[in-house]
């Protein structure tokens, strides 16, 4: 399966399994260098910003499409990445897996959990959307975290039954479909669920 191909069915299926009652759309959208951007605005005001940024292009202060767009250089767990800057980054959603693996006695999930997370994502640019709250207590960045066209990652890690999700008090968008897709993953045995 390509690129493109993996890429469309990945957003048929976040476009089939959002709630219709979802208080936050996520939309896509190509600007005309081929990069693709990840915006809670529909397209027509994505658009219309889009344009504007290549008119002040030189203007330091405009505000992204995006909160900032790194490589991941390692994964610290499997709901944590360190990117080229320093930054630590936790993925919105998704629980710490291995502390649970390590006390249902399932270690040997956990390293194959970290090896899918490791071949997903290190070394391979990410685009990093912060949630309403941007840091944790431990000073790791919160959000979601999207690889070009490809992967949501946060969903991603929870689909292939890699990962727990858990709830962000200040960041609902996503939870119900992460619900889902656990339970698809539990029901399917996919990633720690076959073991």
């Amino acid at each position: 399966m390509n690129i493109a191909s993996l890429s469309a069915l990945l957003l048929i299926i976040l476009i089939f399994t959002l709630p219709s009652v979802a208080v936050a759309k996520l939309y896509r959208w190509v600007d005309d260098k081929g990069v693709s951007h990840f915006s809670n605005r529909p397209p027509a005001a994505v658009v219309a910003e889009a344009s504007q940024v290549r008119r002040v292009k030189k203007t330091a202060t405009k505000k992204k499409l995006f909160d900032f767009r790194e490589k991941v250089v390692r994964v610290i767990g499997l709901d944590i990445v360190e990117l080229a800057s320093g930054k630590q980054v936790k993925y919105i959603g998704v629980a710490p897996t291995e502390a649970y693996l390590a006390r249902t006695g399932r270690k040997d999930a956990a390293g194959e959990a970290l090896a899918f997370h490791r071949k997903l994502v290190e070394g391979k640019t990410v685009t990093v959307l912060l949630g309403r709250e941007k840091k944790n207590s431990q000073g790791c960045y919160l959000g979601h975290v999207f690889l070009g066209q490809q992967a949501f990652i946060n969903a991603e890690l929870i689909r292939q039954g890699y990962a727990l999700t858990e709830e962000y008090p200040s960041d609902f968008e996503y939870q119900s479909l992460f619900i889902r897709l656990m339970k698809d993953a539990q029901k399917s045995r996919r990633g720690i669920w076959a073991f």
